[in-house]
Formats: C-alpha cells, structure tokens, sequence
C-alpha cells in the first residue's frame, strides 16, 4: 500500500475554515510541505507549555485535550490544532494525545507562518482561531 501525502488531500484543506481565505496555489504550497503522520494510541502530538512546531489537522479518529493533567476535550476528523503555538499567540496550553491509532496532516509552522506574513486574511482566521482556542479550550 502506497503511503498517503498531504498534497493527496489538497482539495479537502482548500475547505477547511482556516485555509478558506488562500489562494489554492498556497494551499497546494502548504500541502507539498506536509506529511500524513500515523499516531499509535497514547502518543504525544502536543506537550502542554513546550514548543511546538506543527499544525495538526486530524484526519482518522481522535485525540484528547490534557490541561494540567485533566482532559478537557475530545477532537476528532477535520479539526485543527497546534494553532496557538504556530500563531506565536502562546506556548501550547494544553497536551494532544492519540486516542487510539489515528492520523494527522502535520504541516510546519515555518510554512504557516510564512503565509501568515503574505495573507492578512489567513493570519486573522489563525489568531482568531487561537484566541477562541484560549478563552473556550473545551
């Protein structure tokens, strides 16, 4: 079986939320820097208070939202994270943990940076997303 890249799914992020205000050749310059990344259950995406350089999108199953050692949410298919560290709004507040085997789109945050730099648009989607994320993390 041939390994699946983010550029296979370049249509479906052209739809998410987030990337709705880029062009599609950014989107497609997003997904040729991104790599489809399995996680076995229990495994760390996301370490509360460290650095993070990724933005997730779940593509298979879900994670949960650890803060302080208590879950606060479940995410699943079609959600984002990593975008309050990526956004530079603030280190990760919270752990993202696997449940199960599930997979993700990982894209750098070098990458969405950049195109936050380019795209006023893009990058007050990623900051309001973040700030939403911050005050309302369940």
């Amino acid at each position: 079986m041939q390994q699946q890249q983010a550029s296979d799914f370049t249509s479906e992020i052209a739809k998410q939320p987030l990337f709705q205000a880029l062009p599609m050749d950014a989107v497609a310059q997003i997904c040729a820097q991104g790599i489809v990344g399995n996680f076995k259950d229990g495994e760390v995406l996301i370490q509360e208070d460290e650095a993070n350089l990724s933005l997730f999108l779940i593509l298979q199953e879900q994670a949960k939202v650890m803060m302080n050692g208590t879950q606060v949410a479940v995410i699943s298919d079609g959600e984002i994270i990593g975008e309050i560290s990526v956004s530079r709004t603030s280190l990760p507040l919270a752990s993202v943990i696997a449940q199960g085997e599930m997979s993700a789109l990982i894209f750098p945050a070098v990458v969405i940076q950049n195109l936050m730099l380019k795209y006023e648009d893009f990058a007050k989607t990623i900051k309001k997303m973040a700030l939403a994320r911050v005050y309302n993390p369940s």
